[in-house]
């Protein structure tokens, strides 16, 4: 019988750590297995270890492609009981328990042909895994060089109990599920399954949030293999679910313009919005929209912040910031404040959801991102006033704000300034009404767009009764006539488009 009574099997692609760890195994009295690749590289430092080719007598097969299955070395991760493990031709190879493994880098070569891609699917170590995953009771999986310090801690303490073997198995399961997910994702988008049977959302545990929608409510941020969160934290309380939510809705808007932008986001929704030649005249512009809603709001710019700017937000209540960079004066007046969330926008790039998903009972529906682009191929001059040049202007404008906002929404606006803002209406004169009345005298000479159709001419009406000359809306509604009637009394622009913009 070999004088080692432990065994240790290991197969790893990312070899951080590995030495170490291979190291404090045999110091504890572990005989080592390893795959080829593996074993050649410790053998290179001097630690002692079999290779699976001198037990299995193979290096590979089906050219490189089978390395690690053979079942005499599953039977020993598998086996409940060291009286169920077989002789193996008088080798004196017992059960095996602990198995470090992770798989070929598939998340990196995901932009390579398909036919690279494929390469780059592991068989063998996703076998391993699972093996030790299924037999955690008697088995150790290490699925990560992260978890080689903790189960070296453990093992000296002589602590590898039953809730830690569950946890490493379920990061093992997790590991090999969110590899799966990427490789049907890949091969879903190369056969143009655009919903595929199983909807791939491979994704990882980054970090608690502050907390959900509210302070009772948990909440947790996970992120796709090989990404990073799009912000950087550098000051203020952490961020909360709510928080991400404004963020994201607002880097949507401000992405959409070249110009120095700023939008101020409330619930989700702009509650004021702003292009200019400048930041800091971008910004004054999104705060006229709406000062009241303003307090307590995430700002998102796509201009690093000024010192001037800095010194107008210094002066008000709000919640959090996101924008490309802070001069050194604007970061240290902002600071003084110590909840206020300083967020700066990741060096890396990042890309905005494609996709949309909400939970339903017994599952989830899934749609992808509202991303059409209004351009004058999608309209209709319907009134027999067409509008001005300006106004047409104006009117895509509008529009780029309003498909962002809550249904039912309606945006009045002139150039590149906002004056009213009106999302999660329940009836759409209501939302024509409250976003005129924000606006104020600055409706008159402005223009509005709506989401969706008017079912009634009342909105029409009351928009040319505070000075609106140009609407925008999609048409559809049995009703258009009577709204297309009232523009003509009134000598309003009405323009029709064929895309809707609802958001819920």
């Amino acid at each position: 019988m070999n004088q080692y009574q432990h065994y240790a099997l290991l197969s790893v692609w990312d070899k951080t750590g590995i030495s170490e760890l291979a190291r404090k195994l045999v110091d504890k009295g572990f005989s080592l297995l390893g795959s080829v690749g593996t074993s050649r590289f410790l053998e290179e430092q001097g630690i002692p270890i079999l290779s699976l080719k001198q037990v299995t007598g193979f290096s590979s097969l089906a050219s490189g492609r089978v390395k690690t299955l053979h079942h005499r070395i599953l039977e020993r991760i598998l086996a409940n009981d060291v009286e169920e493990i077989e002789e193996w031709d008088g080798l004196p190879i017992g059960r095996i328990e602990v198995v470090v493994c992770n798989l070929y880098p598939y998340s990196e070569r995901r932009k390579e042909e398909l036919s690279q891609q494929v390469e780059y699917i592991d068989i063998g170590g996703t076998t391993l895994l699972r093996s030790a995953a299924k037999n955690f009771e008697n088995v150790v999986v290490l699925s990560s060089p992260n978890d080689y310090l903790e189960f070296l801690e453990r093992l000296e303490q002589g602590e590898l109990a039953y809730e830690y073997r569950l946890r490493q198995a379920v990061k093992a399961f997790a590991y090999v599920n969110r590899t799966d997910a990427m490789i049907l994702e890949d091969l879903a988008n190369n056969a143009k399954l655009e919903f595929p049977e199983m909807f791939p959302l491979p994704s990882l545990f980054h970090s608690r949030l502050r907390y959900g929608e509210n302070p009772h409510q948990d909440s947790g941020l996970y992120l796709f293999p090989n990404s990073k969160p799009f912000f950087v934290q550098l000051h203020g309380k952490p961020v909360s679910y709510n928080n991400l939510l404004d963020l994201t809705q607002g880097l949507r808007l401000v992405s959409q313009f070249e110009e120095p932008a700023c939008a101020i986001m409330k619930h989700t929704n702009p509650c004021g919005f702003g292009v200019a030649s400048s930041i800091e005249d971008a910004f004054s512009h999104a705060f006229d929209t709406d000062q009241l809603s303003a307090f307590g709001s995430i700002m998102v710019f796509n201009r690093p912040i000024s010192l001037p700017l800095a010194e107008k937000l210094h002066a008000m209540f709000v919640d959090g910031i996101l924008a490309p960079g802070y001069d050194a004066e604007a970061f240290n007046l902002l600071s003084k404040k110590k909840k206020l969330m300083l967020l700066q926008l990741a060096e890396t790039s990042f890309e905005l959801p494609a996709f949309e998903i909400s939970m339903i009972p017994n599952g989830f529906i899934v749609q992808r991102t509202n991303t059409p682009e209004l351009s004058r191929e999608n309209l209709s001059f319907v009134s027999e006033r067409p509008p001005t040049e300006e106004e047409l202007n104006d009117l895509l404008f509008a529009w780029k704000i309003c498909r962002w906002v809550k249904s039912n929404a309606a945006v009045v606006s002139k150039g590149t300034e906002v004056y009213g803002i009106t999302g999660g209406a329940t009836s759409r004169i209501d939302a024509v009404r409250q976003s005129v009345n924000k606006a104020g005298e600055r409706a008159k000479g402005a223009v509005l767009a709506s989401d969706a159709f008017f079912p009634f001419r009342d909105s029409v009406d009351y928009a040319s009764e505070h000075g609106i000359t140009a609407i925008l809306a999609p048409g559809g509604s049995i009703r258009d006539p009577e709204s297309i009637q009232a523009a003509n009394e009134h000598g309003i622009a009405l323009v029709f488009s064929k895309i809707r913009g609802f958001k819920h």
